[in-house]
C-alpha cells in the first residue's frame, strides 16, 4: 500500500492563540544514544480533551513501580523495510525490559518502526510511523498508513492493516504526582486504528499516545496510554480497555534537559548536519558537517550502549562544509556512534569499523 503521507496546519487564527506554547524541533528533542530516562507509573484517567490552555492535574493521583528506558543503536536488527545501511540514526530502545522498540531519527522526524517482547513477539510495520515531526507545534497533524505484521512468540504472522494520526492537539499547564508543575506544556497525541487477525478471530484495535513536552525538556515529561481492543467473537472475553500513564522523575529530568538556552527559532535558524565516512571505516574516520553558522563543534565516539569510549576534543565551525580527520585505530571492531555538538545541540551518525 503506497505510503499517505500528509501536513496539515490549521488556521493561522487557530495558532495565534497558541503563541506562548512550545513547540518541538530535531535539535531539542531528538531521542539520542545513551540516555537513560526513569519513569514512574501511576493512577490514570484519559482526559481527551483538546485545545489550548488545557489544566492537566495529576498531583492526587497514586504512583507504583517504575520503568527505564536505555537507548542504544539499532546494531542489526531488521524491521519492516528500514535500510540498516542508512545514514539516519537507528535506535534500539530498551522499555523496562520486557520489550525493545525501533525508531529512526532524521532531520526532519522521529520514526517508529516496531517492537519486539521478551518473548520474541514482534510487530513491524512496511513503513515508519511519524511518531514526531521535526519541527511540530499546536495544530500540527501528520497521518499516513500503519501496514505491517505481528509475529506470535510461535513464529505464525499475522497482518495489520489501519492508520496512524500524529496530532499536537492541546497546550496548558501539566502538575504531575510529584507535585512539579509545567506551563506551555504541548502534547502530542498519536492515534492508531488498525485491525489483525489473531488464531480464529479478528480484532478492531484503537490505541492513542499522549506525549507531554515541556520547554526545555529532550523527552516527553509525562506518557498516557489507551488501548481498546474489539473481536468479532461477540464475547466479553474478546473485548478489553486500559488506561494508564507515566511520568518523569525529577532527577530524570533534571538530565535530560535540553542543553542549549537558546530558542527553539534561534535553534532551527542554526541549521547543523553530520556525515562520516568512509562507512564502514578501518583506522581512519572522517567527519564532515555542514553548517549555517561559524563556531566550535566537539566530537566524540560512544558504543552502541551510548558510553562514551574517545573524546576527539573541539573544533572549529566555519560556516559551509568542514572536514575532520580522526584518529580510530585504537578502537576494536563494531559498532559505533560518531556525536557531535554544535551550539547547544547534540547530533548521532552511527559507524561501522571493520
Amino acid at each position: 500500500m503506497k505510503k499517505l503521507f500528509t501536513t496539515i496546519a490549521l488556521s493561522l487564527a487557530l495558532c495565534s492563540i497558541a503563541g506562548a506554547q512550545t513547540k518541538v524541533t530535531y535539535r531539542t528533542n531528538a531521542l539520542i544514544p545513551g540516555d537513560e530516562r526513569t519513569l514512574t507509573k501511576f493512577e490514570y484517567t484519559d482526559n481527551s480533551q483538546s485545545g489550548p490552555a488545557q489544566i492537566w492535574d495529576f498531583s492526587k493521583a497514586e504512583t507504583s513501580e517504575n520503568m527505564v528506558i536505555n537507548q542504544g543503536v539499532n546494531t542489526g536488527v531488521q524491521v519492516g523495510n528500514l535500510n540498516l545501511g542508512s545514514s539516519n540514526n537507528l535506535l534500539e530502545c530498551n522499555e523496562g525490559g520486557d520489550k525493545n522498540t525501533y525508531f529512526e531519527i532524521s532531520k526532519n522526524q522521529k520514526m517508529y518502526w516496531g517492537l519486539k517482547g521478551k518473548g520474541g513477539a514482534f510487530i513491524q510495520f512496511n513503513e515508519p510511523i511519524v511518531d514526531l515531526p521535526f519541527p511540530f507545534a499546536y495544530g500540527d497533524i501528520v497521518s499516513g498508513p500503519m501496514d505491517g505484521s505481528y509475529t506470535d512468540n510461535d513464529g505464525k504472522v499475522y497482518s495489520i492493516e489501519g492508520q496512524y494520526f500524529t496530532t499536537a492537539d492541546a497546550w496548558g499547564t501539566l502538575i504531575l504526582p510529584d507535585g512539579n508543575k509545567y506551563e506551555n506544556v504541548l502534547r502530542v497525541k498519536v492515534e492508531k486504528f488498525y485491525k489483525q487477525p489473531l488464531g480464529s478471530l479478528n480484532f478492531d484495535i484503537h490505541t492513542i499516545r499522549y506525549q507531554y513536552f515541556a520547554p526545555g525538556v529532550r523527552y516527553p515529561v509525562m506518557i498516557a496510554l489507551v488501548d481498546d481492543t474489539k473481536s468479532d467473537c461477540n464475547c466479553a472475553c474478546g473485548q478489553s480497555h486500559s488506561e494508564y500513564a507515566y511520568y518523569q522523575t525529577e532527577g530524570s529530568v533534571y538530565a535530560l534537559r535540553s542543553t542549549d538556552e537558546v530558542s527553539n527559532e534561534d535553534a532551527e535558524d542554526a541549521s547543523f548536519e553530520l556525515s562520516a565516512y568512509p562507512n564502514p571505516f578501518k583506522s581512519v574516520l572522517v567527519a564532515s558537517y555542514t553548517s549555517s553558522k561559524a563556531g566550535e563543534v566537539t566530537l566524540d565516539i560512544l558504543d552502541a550502549n551510548g558510553k562514551l569510549i574517545k573524546g576527539f576534543g573541539k573544533f572549529n565551525v566555519e560556516e559551509g562544509t568542514n572536514t575532520v580527520t580522526l584518529e580510530t585505530s585504537d578502537l576494536g571492531l563494531g559498532h559505533y556512534v560518531l556525536r557531535a555538538t554544535y551550539n547547544g545541540g547534540t547530533y548521532a551518525q552511527n559507524v561501522v569499523k571493520k
